[in-house]
């Protein structure tokens, strides 16, 4: 008898796959056919980052999920040999619950409007010792530093809610606000958002720290293959 074990993490899907789950994935159909016998099953997580992370017996790095070396490397193909940060460009909105966080998936932001904050913004960093790089709009990530590692919730938490809740915290954090209200203000009058504003776009006016680890020694390889659509 020949059997296959898939480990699929689909949100809002925990109820199951009832009958024919055509709708579910319209253009894997067979997917959808094998999918509608599982025996679905909870995995506590905190986030599906997280979640995938767990699913590979990766460990907790100062009480979070080393996301951003992960990513980094998903992204650009490269290893990091450095301690790596998620520094994701946002719009910060003020209203009477405070500063609401929106990331980039929620507007339009493009690679060249990216491409010339990013420049700005590393070229602020460089003499921290930190490197600012990215191969995509709305993912940049930070490598190098000076140990200043830092506890953040991750970005899919924080869409459309305060950041009040949310501030960094551990070793590094009193250093990162005070440079991020300094790279807020740099980012706020950067010809990229004064044209944004001119054409009645969201600034992109401040970038949210999260993720940060450095890549384990010997990855635990329990599955042959992964497939994704989180581009």
């Amino acid at each position: 008898e020949l059997t296959s074990s898939v480990s699929l993490l689909v949100p809002g899907l925990a109820a199951g796959f009832p009958g024919y789950a055509e709708d579910a994935f319209a253009s894997a159909q067979a997917l959808s056919r094998g999918l509608s016998r599982s025996q679905p099953k909870l995995f506590p997580s905190g986030n599906l980052e997280e979640m995938a992370l767990n699913l590979f017996n990766v460990q907790f790095q100062n009480r979070q999920a080393p996301v951003a070396p992960f990513a980094c490397l998903g992204d650009s193909g490269q290893l990091s040999d450095s301690y790596c940060l998620r520094a994701d460009p946002v719009h910060l909105r003020a209203d009477t619950h405070g500063l609401i966080l929106f990331d980039t998936s929620t507007f339009s932001f493009s690679d060249e409007e990216s491409q010339a904050l990013l420049a700005s913004v590393a070229e602020f960093l460089e003499p921290d010792g930190w490197r600012l790089e990215s191969n995509h709009s709305g993912r940049w990530y930070l490598s190098g530093g000076d140990g200043e590692e830092l506890i953040s919730a991750p970005l899919s938490l924080l869409r459309g809610k305060p950041i009040s809740d949310y501030l960094p915290q551990g070793e590094g954090a009193l250093v990162w606000r005070k440079r991020l209200n300094e790279i807020q203000m740099l980012m706020h009058a950067h010809p990229v958002n004064q044209q944004r504003a001119e054409r009645g776009l969201p600034l992109v006016n401040s970038l949210w720290i999260w993720g940060g680890g450095v890549l384990p020694e010997n990855g635990a390889q329990c599955f042959n293959r992964v497939v994704t659509n989180n581009v």
